[in-house]
């Protein structure tokens, strides 16, 4: 095995793994952008993947040739140093609500499942967040390399046992799209808003990734296979979630919901990567919002750590599903010119 072909691996799984956060492994957001809008939902999902490998390989290039340590600077380089500046502080925020959102769910399930009082498992994720910031990327990429084959893998599980059970059949494409819940009036739209908030997390491992990948083709062949792996996963998950309407389409948490009527010992292990999700996802956020206060402020990245956990501890009291369907459509609606720049500018430079 070639040293090109594991460094690609490398990327994509770190790509991959910070995109499958809780959000995605919970199945809340594939329901509502793809799910919620029946069969059109697959075709929006594909839409998606392609957006994924070709705007990951936009970041990973444009971080190389700029050397950039930050997310910020991706943006700074696309949309100009004042518009950049704006979204920086804009994405700052995303990252801050993502991480509260984080910690609403640690505390949430360790309620739930290990009847912890929520507070303990809302610190108790904390803590290893902000032990593992400590180490700065490298760290991140090796946590997302390990995690990301395990969120994978269990899945794959879950689903696979679910349609042993029920088996595939025609109504499974036929699911009543569910107006109520759609983010958007369109599923196009409502995928590339998608993509669009995504990217803003993924441009946190991104940046600093591209910057120590010097090989093109390492760059091209991760974040194609970033890109894959993210809509197989998705599409599966989708047709679990259908598989499983109404019922899937009402409950907080379809993947557990689904993983909780299966063997106790598959609702268990479900917790455990679902908490694993929270934990990576949170990585992200507090690394990508961490390094930006640091760089804009004179303040040491162990204290921007401390005052970012410190604000999300308190904002992390308003709930996981209602912060998901609430911020991520804004956030992406926000961040939508953002994405039609890096087309552009992947054009304009190739």
């Amino acid at each position: 095995m070639s040293w090109q072909y594991l460094k690609s691996w490398q990327v994509a799984l770190t790509y991959a793994g910070t995109v499958i956060g809780a959000g995605f492994a919970s199945g809340q957001e594939l329901l509502l952008f793809f799910a919620s809008y029946g069969t059109l939902g697959l075709f929006g999902i594909i839409l998606a993947g392609f957006l994924f490998m070709y705007l990951g390989n936009r970041i990973l290039d444009i971080a190389f040739y700029i050397q950039a340590i930050g997310y910020h600077q991706i943006f700074q380089a696309v949309c100009g140093k004042r518009l950049g500046h704006f979204y920086s502080s804009l994405s700052a925020l995303f990252l801050l609500t993502s991480l509260a959102i984080m910690l609403a769910g640690a505390g949430a399930i360790g309620s739930e499942y290990f009847d912890w009082p929520p507070y303990q498992g809302i610190l108790l994720l904390a803590l290893a967040l902000f032990v593992t910031t400590l180490f700065g990327a490298t760290a991140l990429m090796m946590v997302n390399c390990l995690l990301t084959p395990l969120f994978i893998i269990m899945i794959l599980f879950v689903g696979i046992l679910s349609l042993l059970y029920h088996g595939i059949h025609p109504a499974l494409l036929s699911v009543t799209p569910t107006v109520a819940i759609q983010p958007t009036p369109h599923w196009a739209l409502s995928s590339v808003l998608y993509v669009a908030y995504n990217m803003i997390l993924a441009s946190t491992i991104l940046a600093p990734l591209g910057a120590k990948t010097p090989n093109p083709k390492v760059r091209q062949t991760g974040s194609l296979l970033g890109g894959l792996l993210l809509t197989l996963v998705a599409c599966f998950i989708i047709l679990i979630i259908m598989l499983h309407y109404p019922e899937a389409f009402t409950t907080q948490v379809p993947m557990l919901y689904i993983a909780s009527a299966q063997h106790p010992y598959s609702y268990g292990a479900y917790v455990v990567i679902l908490l694993a999700a929270m934990y990576t996802t949170g990585l992200a956020s507090l690394y990508g919002c961490s390094v930006y206060l640091s760089s804009s402020w004179p303040i040491s990245a162990r204290k921007s750590a401390l005052s970012i956990l410190f604000i999300c501890l308190i904002c992390s009291q308003v709930g996981f599903s209602a912060l998901i369907t609430a911020a991520f459509p804004i956030f992406g609606l926000a961040t939508l010119w953002f994405i039609i720049r890096l087309v552009c500018y992947g054009h304009l430079n190739n």
